[in-house]
């Protein structure tokens, strides 16, 4: 039976998650959506670390705080995976920046839930060897990394166990690494709804580490009833992640993060401009450390702004839960340059959310949220 550690990645501003979509599976309080998502690991029995995002935890907090009392009260299955609070593109961040984000992460998921892995999971699996560093000077002792990212040459260099990082000029952490094939697999099972995928996938492993976004489900019909179905299945023994016992070694002997590949958020740099915009806002919260200016500079740096500009619509084949029959399904990028514009105009500017659109109630979220942190 192979030992799996199921790890999480949930934003719930992912480019195919249209903010209407998502406030609507806020809704209905403990029969809401994600609270019978949530539900369906404590009916199984089944250990998951997820890393929510902040600003995943202020839609959570302010539209359905039923399911932060699930997440609370159920520590044995919720391991809650060290997160940023915006899903932004690290390369981009200056330290000042990157630490920032990085700790209003941790402080969201210790204020709204009450506790917080030491294990960090970095957006988009982009991590600078310098971000290593800060990682562990501000308290991270693991960071993951998925090979399958990367081109060939680099993936064959990767070791398939945990490891050590080296950092610039200096720290070290531990890297663990996800079993690549892991992820389609899930995603091929829960959209064909064909228990052999996983099986097969899981074959002649003794330990894996699986990852995945914990807002696919969520993008199919019947996206409740597919992860059940995976999870029936999926009967593998489960444990939360941990930090190996590693015995302490030179810094030298240490691998470096790799630099991830950026040409899908920059395809057509249709989005050039706005990542300028961003850089010189950046320069000015660090300056004047303001709370709202932070706030509304978070609200903007959202890797998934550029996504749903540069990247494709995913065509997936989907079978159908009650007719058994294959068809090819689209997932929709939602509409986000609209909205990214309009959060970096408030943010430059410096002017109140005002307004009953969507994306305006869940920007509020966000600030006051920020604001009550940094009080």
């Amino acid at each position: 039976m192979t030992k799996l550690y199921d790890v999480v990645n949930f934003n719930s501003d992912a480019s195919c998650l249209d903010a209407k979509a998502w406030l609507a599976a806020l809704e209905g309080g403990e029969q809401s959506h994600l609270c019978k998502w949530l539900m369906l690991y404590i009916e199984y029995n089944k250990p998951v670390g997820i890393g929510f995002t902040g600003a995943t935890l202020a839609d959570i907090h302010t539209f359905n705080s039923e399911a932060l009392l699930l997440l609370r009260k159920n520590p044995e299955i919720f391991q809650i995976i060290w997160r940023p609070f915006a899903h932004d593109l690290p390369f981009f961040r200056t330290d000042e920046g990157f630490r920032l984000n990085l700790t209003l992460g941790r402080l969201a998921a210790q204020h709204l839930i009450g506790r917080v892995s030491p294990i960090y999971l970095p957006p988009e699996f982009m991590q600078t060897n310098r971000q290593t560093a800060l990682l562990a000077q501000n308290g991270a002792e693991a960071t993951f990394i998925f090979a399958g990212r990367f081109k060939n040459e680099i993936k064959m260099m990767l070791p398939e166990s945990p490891f050590l990082l080296k950092g610039i000029p200096d720290g070290i952490l531990e890297c663990i690494p996800v079993t690549s094939d892991l992820t389609k697999a899930y995603l091929s099972s829960i959209q064909l709804l064909d228990k052999s995928i996983w099986q097969n996938a899981l074959a002649n492993l003794s330990s894996a580490v699986v990852w995945r976004d914990g807002e696919s489900s969520f993008l199919l019909p019947d996206g409740l009833e597919r992860e059940r179905f995976w999870l029936e299945v999926s009967g593998e023994s489960r444990e939360h992640i941990k930090v190996s016992e590693i015995n302490e070694l030179d810094s030298l002997q240490g691998y470096s993060y790799p630099v991830h590949p950026f040409s899908a958020w920059m395809n057509e740099m249709s989005m050039f401009w706005f990542v300028q915009r961003i850089r010189d806002l950046e320069q000015r919260v660090i300056s004047t450390n303001s709370a709202i200016t932070i706030a509304r500079w978070l609200n903007c740096i959202n890797s998934d702004i550029l996504s749903a500009v540069e990247k494709r619509s995913p065509v997936v084949q989907l079978r159908g839960l009650r007719n058994d029959i294959v068809e090819n399904y689209r997932i929709k990028r939602s509409d986000r340059a609209f909205e990214g514009e309009a959060l970096l105009e408030m943010a430059e500017k410096n002017y109140d959310v005002k307004g009953d659109a969507i994306w305006q109630k869940r920007a509020l979220a966000r600030e006051q949220l920020v604001c009550n942190l940094l009080r």
